[in-house]
């Protein structure tokens, strides 16, 4: 990284992900401290159930294992503007990233309004198993007038890898390069490097990169054959000494990137820094066109070290490839040494980890869950355990490297040096990427106690119901002070909006509210009045003083129109935004208390699915994902 010229580092504002057994960065924070193991085994009823035929599951040599998602077909197509029949022709992949990137963007504080900034898509799919299990020919295609030319381009589109990243620029609205990224088990990291070259070269001001790889039918299984990649166990245990192969898994990611010194000046939040990039080819050094190349991956980390300015010596954790093959892994560690020997000869202080071995080989998108898990092993500082690991593989050499292989969780401790960790994804056919990680800077010291801010969301068109649940903020983790403008600032889509009050979004209300006068209905929608501020004079702190360059008194129109809202909702402008003094600050309140679940029709409690209304500050959706598009 050169000294001179803009600061070429990127921040992380955004991410949203649905990983098995997580779907928000506390949950697979918890899976990853604790070293969990998300992997499921299924039963020969739930293989027959799935369609499974029987002579398959019944071989001796049949694993029936995997680490899935716990629903992959609800989707409102009507929000995203699709029909029906459409999101039906549409592979999950694709429908579940589109969601997703949407998250991700409302994570980073953009949800709908764009400010008219140019937002780059990059994204990768995974193998095209709707199609290749024939769960599309046997499962969709015989309800669907096929016949029918439209039926047929919805299929090329809603299955083709060439489709993914426009679709996903034309639903949402984003004007940036859009680019599909395919180099195998690699692409979704790669995708991060075309997409950090594009911020730097000003094609766009920010980027999204996300991937998604679904297995569908997900209740599956394979035969293992020997000599392959996969596991006959159906374990997944990297650098381990009883490793064995690899074991798939599903999910789908998305992050969203800024250059560092713009994120900075824009106030958003950083959750980590990429300081520097790589990637190479093996090209034709190696025994086959399928196997690791260990000169291969020793350049991509060269090359990313070198280009972010800093030594190896001051990399303390590295989340590896980590495939859990027995010749594999040590050949991405024998790379990853010859590399940090270059700078250093250190032996044992930096810390392996290997993600596969939580949720199962993403396939595509396993660059960005490595990426994803290394930036909260930097925001918490804390060094968590390989899942499964016991004993090293003999074969890693572990003693005479830079590398240990963390058995339990331990702490990272504060060298008064930004912690800084490296992040590697390979692929088949030799193409090696590997980042350089740094932890976010220090945030400003806090200012003095405020009173609490008004946390707002709508729902997409106006005449969709109110949600009846909330799930957790996606704006803000739960322990992170909520941002008022960037909560409550851009306008709504459907200009509709209902409010809460919290101090933190762990705090914001997520039971569904009621109205007293009729059991059971959503409260009124009311328009947004014209005095509404746009998120621009929000996050000025004179914003409610009266000019001539802004009209009337902000906080004056507020007022004026609390009349019209509900006897049950209690509401007055506090003393700092009203131009007659207060010795009290009060907010608006709702006064009816939260109601339990309604009984499901068994009597007992309905469940709760966090999935249910994606209830994402500013946003919160359309209120259901289980709407439209009857999937897999």
């Amino acid at each position: 990284m050169g000294t001179g010229g803009p600061d070429p580092r990127l921040a992380v504002i955004g991410m949203a992900f649905r990983l098995p057994g997580a779907d928000t960065p506390e949950d697979l924070w918890r899976v990853i401290r604790n070293g969990e193991r998300r992997f499921t085994r299924f039963s020969r009823d739930e293989l027959k159930a799935a369609g499974v035929p029987e002579e398959l599951y019944r071989r001796d040599d049949f694993i029936g294992t995997s680490a899935v998602l716990d629903d992959i077909s609800g989707f409102d197509a009507r929000h995203f503007g699709m029909s029906a029949r459409e999101a039906r022709l549409t592979d999950p992949q694709h429908r579940l990233f589109l969601e997703c990137a949407q998250h991700a963007l409302e994570n980073a504080g953009y949800p709908d309004e764009r400010d008219g900034k140019r937002i780059g898509v990059y994204a990768s799919t995974g193998y095209h198993l709707y199609n290749m299990q024939s769960y599309l020919l046997n499962n969709v295609l015989p309800n669907e007038d096929i016949g029918d030319w439209l039926a047929g381009m919805q299929v090329m589109i809603g299955n083709s890898t060439d489709f993914n990243a426009t679709r996903v620029a034309y639903r949402l609205g984003l004007t940036g390069p859009a680019v599909n990224v395919q180099t195998a088990c690699s692409s979704s990291l790669v995708a991060v490097q075309l997409a950090a070259n594009s911020l730097l070269l000003d094609d766009c001001d920010i980027a999204l990169v996300g991937a998604g790889a679904l297995h569908v039918p997900q209740v599956l299984g394979y035969h293992h054959v020997k000599g392959s990649i996969l596991s006959r166990t159906g374990d997944l245990r990297a650098f381990d000494a009883a490793a064995n192969g690899t074991a798939g898994g599903t999910g789908v990611l998305a992050v969203v990137l800024k250059r560092l010194s713009r994120a900075l000046a824009d106030g958003d939040t950083v959750h980590g820094v990429i300081r520097g990039w790589g990637v190479c080819n093996d090209g034709a050094g190696k025994r086959t066109y399928a196997a690791p190349s260990a000169r291969g991956q020793q350049n991509a980390v060269r090359r990313a070290l070198d280009h972010a300015g800093v030594s190896a010596d001051t990399i303390g954790y590295l989340e590896t490839h980590g495939t859990g093959t027995l010749k594999g892994d040590p050949i991405e560690l024998e790379g990853a040494r010859a590399a940090y020997r270059q700078d250093t000869d250190r032996t044992g202080y930096c810390a392996l980890g290997a993600v596969k071995s939580n949720i199962g080989h993403l396939d595509v998108a396993s660059g960005l869950a490595g990426l994803v898990k290394a930036l909260l092993v930097l925001k918490h500082g804390v060094i968590p355990p390989i899942a499964g690991f016991s004993e090293p593989n003999p074969l890693l050499e572990l003693e005479t490297g830079p590398f240990y292989a963390p058995r339990s969780l331990r702490p990272w401790p504060d060298t008064g040096t930004p912690r800084r960790a490296g992040v590697t994804s390979l692929g088949i056919g030799g193409t090696n990427v590997h980042l350089v990680l740094e932890e976010a800077p220090s945030p400003p010291r806090a200012p003095p106690p405020q009173p609490r801010p008004t946390c707002c969301w709508s729902p997409r068109r106006a005449e969709k119901p109110w949600p009846t649940t909330y799930g957790p903020c996606a704006t803000c983790s739960a322990d992170e002070p909520l941002c008022p403008w960037r909560i409550s600032s851009r306008p709504p889509p459907s200009g509709a909006r209902t409010a809460a009050t919290a101090s933190r979004s762990g705090e914001v209300p997520r039971p569904g509210w009621r109205t007293p006068s009729t059991p059971g209905s959503p409260a009124p929608v009311r328009p947004l009045p014209p005095a509404t501020p746009s998120h621009h004079a929000t996050r000025s702190p004179g914003w409610c003083s009266s000019s001539p360059a802004r009209g009337p008194c902000v906080p004056e129109r507020l007022r004026s129109c609390t009349n019209g809202f509900p006897s049950y909702v209690r509401c007055s402008m506090p003393a700092r935004h009203s131009t007659a003094a207060s010795p009290a600050n009060r907010y608006c309140r709702a006064s009816s208390p939260r109601r339990p679940t309604p009984p499901g029709p068994s009597g007992r409690p309905r469940r709760r699915s966090r999935r249910s209304s994606p209830c994402s500050a500013p946003w919160s959706g359309s209120g259901t994902r289980r709407a439209s598009a009857p999937g897999p």
